[in-house]
């Protein structure tokens, strides 16, 4: 992405950070692993990703939201705590797609179906949230600028 002149993203480092320890991992202690844990691993570390973007004040998907809006509204408060609300939701859906990979994984009677329905649940809410809520903000935004 840098050498097409465009921003590396928190979300992809993260992802290349995860995906180089997971393939190290899986070569230096070769352990089997089940789908249910491939995907847990992965979830898990997604999540941890999201959330560190939180912590450290910068959400993950200020750098996508970016490339979308005007930067005149990027120092807005109002810019922020959307972001910040976005990327608590995906950190939901993260930790909804954790504990669903952990019970397929963990609990014999759960079948792989409901960690993948779960999954994907989880996942189309998050992205259907990504798009709604910025039009909601924004329309609640132009609504009090008219009654002003």
């Amino acid at each position: 992405m840098r050498w097409r002149g465009e921003a590396v993203k928190i979300l992809e480092v993260g992802s290349l950070v995860l995906f180089g320890v997971l393939c190290a991992y899986t070569w230096m202690v070769a352990p089997e692993w089940t789908v249910a844990t491939v995907r847990l691993a992965v979830d898990a570390g997604l999540l941890a990703i999201v959330l560190v973007s939180l912590a450290i004040g910068r959400p993950f998907t200020l750098q996508y939201a970016r490339e979308r809006v005007p930067e005149a509204y990027w120092a807005m408060p109002l810019f922020l705590t959307t972001n910040r609300i976005i990327s608590v939701v995906w950190a939901g859906a993260f930790a909804a797609l954790v504990a669903a990979d952990a019970a397929a994984e963990w609990v014999p009677t759960v079948p792989l179906w409901v960690d993948v329905a779960g999954s994907v649940a989880a996942f189309a809410a998050a992205v259907w949230f990504s798009r709604w809520y910025p039009a909601a903000v924004q329309r609640r935004a132009l609504a009090a600028a008219g009654m002003a």
